[in-house]
């Protein structure tokens, strides 16, 4: 079982583990299950290949973060990194790039060019209208855990559904064929997911 693999089960024992019978998900197993699926996500996510950057085990996978991450999304992610072994997907292994908005969220620019992922966090999604333009003719997928990530131009968005003990993925197609990034169909088709301004098959 691979690194990225052993992160899942890891995250999937510790939600199972709860044992809350609620109807609804609370708001520390639904970030355990973020950082699953953020993790996740990477081993089954197809970049676009340039000649100047080609992809191999030698280069990581970067996942850009924006915001304090109050959920501690990512700071589960970044346990799993920490521990031995790290987290791999693909045979790459993974490494978060926390972005520095000291200068302005429109300096950006050059940082993101080292990502494959950008995370934001719920208190991140103010500077989405400005990254937009920035990143959504880019090869990155772009996740986000607030209300309307997807519907406004995000590829991949995270929420609690309303009525049942589960995380659902909002997948926006329209933005996924934009970036040019290439989401397996696995995940397309997880019953999980749902998707935004497109069909599956017109990938």
């Amino acid at each position: 079982m691979n690194r990225l693999a052993r992160f899942g089960v890891i995250v999937a024992l510790l939600v199972c583990s709860t044992g809350t019978q609620a109807a609804t998900i609370d708001k520390k197993r639904a970030s355990d299950l973020k950082a699953a699926f953020l993790a996740q996500l990477t081993g089954y996510t197809d970049w676009p290949k340039s000649a100047d950057s080609a992809e191999s085990t030698a280069t990581p996978i970067t996942i850009g973060v924006l915001g304090r991450d109050p959920n501690s999304v990512i700071g589960l992610i970044r346990k799993g990194i920490a521990a031995p072994g790290g987290l791999s997907a693909q045979g790459r292994r993974l490494q978060l790039m926390d972005l520095n908005t000291s200068a302005g969220v429109l300096d950006l620019s050059e940082q993101l060019q080292e990502c494959e992922v950008l995370f934001l966090s719920e208190d991140a999604f103010v500077h989405w209208p400005a990254l937009k333009p920035m990143v959504e003719a880019q090869p990155i997928l772009t996740v986000g855990e607030s209300d309307g990530f997807a519907e406004r131009g995000g590829v991949v968005e995270f929420y609690p559904d309303p009525n049942v003990d589960r995380l659902v993925m909002r997948i926006n197609l329209q933005a996924l064929r934009l970036s040019g990034v290439v989401l397996s169909a696995k995940i397309l088709s997880l019953s999980n997911v749902v998707i935004l301004d497109a069909d599956a098959e017109d990938l």
